[in-house]
């Protein structure tokens, strides 16, 4: 286990879920080596001198889970689904087989003008297995 203090925006984005702007690439590449907890809050006021920012304790575990795919493949992947945040994973994943992704989306209810920040881990994993080119 890892244990480590970090600024509160920068914990908020190692722990971000689908649906918030703080999701994205960082997110799933830490989610997929750890399970990351926060431990608690650290008040700017607790230190001297005072600085401009609150901090987080987070404790990092190493999956047991962790899916048995190439990493730097899968790396790759997200940063594809991700490199334009605000376009639609379509857009996204143009030389990517959608008739093999569409279906993916319908069989876990997200729409096919849906964002890569909307997808939660395990959809995102689904497509990747089922469409990854080297």
């Amino acid at each position: 286990k890892i244990v480590i203090m970090v600024q509160k925006e920068v914990g908020l984005r190692f722990m971000a879920q689908p649906k918030s702007k703080d999701y994205g690439y960082f997110t799933l590449v830490l989610k997929y080596f750890f399970d990351i907890q926060k431990v608690c809050m650290v008040s700017k006021k607790d230190f001297y001198p005072v600085p401009k920012v609150e901090s987080m304790v987070l404790a990092f575990t190493p999956r047991i889970d962790r899916p048995n795919w190439d990493f730097s493949k899968y790396r790759e992947f997200l940063k594809v689904c991700f490199r334009q945040k605000r376009k639609t994973l379509r857009n996204n994943l143009k030389d990517y087989d959608w008739s093999i992704i569409a279906p993916i989306l319908k069989s876990n209810n997200y729409s096919e003008a849906v964002r890569a920040e909307e997808l939660d881990e395990k959809t995102l994993g689904e497509i990747f297995t089922k469409t990854f080119k080297d």
